[in-house]
């Protein structure tokens, strides 16, 4: 890629060729999209060759919330080869976003419609060649009114199973129809994992392991479950890990598809056992295959 300095050259090249046409360069770049409910599927940069004050950034992405959103900040950054940041922007992407779907930004030279350029930004032209790429998402706002920001929990996280909250094995309690349940505050030490699932699906299910904190765990297990899921949104959290108490996860379902469970424990063995109880208890029946799946953190 050619910046300032270079530019004239390079545009000389590309108008031999094809004059009207920008020309696509190569950047490595990664996302830092850890627990945001936008997942970029793909980037691109390229420099017009009648423009040397800038080059364009475009992105494609998806929503995996379980609901609409209306707008999103994207960040930009470009760094040299030391790391040192030379270029960043700003886009604030409004519009329509269902779940599931891809919205695609400009990925190539030919084809594309009008509205892709909408999940472009122009940054301004560097001395220096890029090195590296990184895309970000700090805010997203929802149509029913809600929003995300950069470290709040992954909409559509159910809050249970999770430290200091409420969920199958927790000390909960019911008086009268008012719920409780016990709060551990206690640091819980090891690594963070999550298991999400389609209710009712022998399939489309997968976990996160090992990951240092819940939120990175909750994403990656929704990321992996929802393009399980051929890229919908149903996939929801069952169980959370975390802690040598809570290191491994299970879920069961009864051979009718009717009755479901899910458990946490310090090792595989009562982890089942746990899950299976539960089945029974809730009115499942057993058999060979109630297991669906059962993952632990390795500390």
């Amino acid at each position: 890629m050619r910046f300032v300095g270079a530019l004239a050259c390079f545009a000389f090249v590309i108008s031999t060729t094809a004059s009207a046409r920008a020309d696509f360069v190569t950047i490595p770049s990664k996302q830092t999209t850890t627990g945001s409910p936008i997942f970029i599927t793909q980037t691109s940069v390229f420099v017009d060759p009648n423009n040397s004050s800038s080059f364009r950034a475009c992105v494609s992405f998806k929503n995996i919330a379980p609901k609409p959103a209306n707008f999103v900040t994207f960040t930009f950054r470009f760094d040299d080869m030391l790391g040192n940041p030379i270029a960043e922007q700003l886009l604030h992407r409004t519009g329509s976003f269902g779940p599931g779907i891809v919205i695609e930004g400009k990925m190539t030279a030919l084809g594309g419609n009008s509205d892709s350029f909408n999940n472009c930004v122009n940054v301004s032209m560097t001395s220096i060649q890029p090195r590296l790429e990184t895309i970000g998402v700090t805010e997203v706002r929802f149509e029913d009114g809600t929003s995300w920001k950069k470290g709040d929990p992954m909409p559509g996280a159910q809050p249970g199973n999770q430290p200091g909250g409420g969920g199958a094995g927790n000390s909960s309690v019911n008086v009268n129809g008012a719920t409780g349940a016990g709060i551990d505050l206690a640091g819980a030490g090891g690594t963070f994992g999550t298991i999400a699932w389609v209710p009712g699906s022998r399939r489309l299910i997968a976990s996160d392991l090992d990951e240092p904190n819940q939120t990175d765990a909750d994403y990656g297990a929704l990321s992996k479950c929802n393009t399980l899921n051929g890229g919908g949104t149903a996939c929801k959290v069952i169980v959370r890990m975390f802690g040598p108490q809570n290191r491994c996860g299970a879920v069961a379902l009864d051979d009718v598809n009717v009755k479901a469970a899910s458990a946490r424990g310090p090792n595989s063995n009562d982890t089942i056992k746990a899950a299976q109880d539960a089945l029974v208890k809730s009115g499942g029946t057993l058999a060979a295959n109630s297991i669906v799946t059962v993952v632990c953190n390795t500390k």
